[in-house]
C-alpha cells in the first residue's frame, strides 16, 4: 500500500466515522456552552478568593 493510498484510506475512514457521530442540537450546544462558562467563572472566583485569603495570611506572618 502506497503512502497516497494510506492517506486516501485515512480520509475515507474519517468521513465514515464522522457520519456516525451523534451531533448535539443547537439548543444543547448553547446549554453546554453556558454551563462551561458558568463553571469557569465559579472556579475563577473561588481561586481568586483563596488567593486573596492566602495573600493576607502570608502578610500577617511576615
Amino acid at each position: 500500500m502506497t503512502i497516497f493510498q494510506k492517506i486516501v484510506n485515512y480520509f475515507k475512514t474519517s468521513i465514515k466515522e464522522l457520519k456516525q457521530v451523534n451531533w448535539p442540537s443547537k439548543k444543547e450546544t448553547w446549554r453546554y456552552t453556558w454551563k462551561v462558562i458558568s463553571l469557569s467563572l465559579i472556579v475563577a472566583l473561588a481561586l481568586g478568593v483563596i488567593d486573596f485569603i492566602l495573600l493576607k495570611l502570608i502578610a500577617l506572618i511576615i
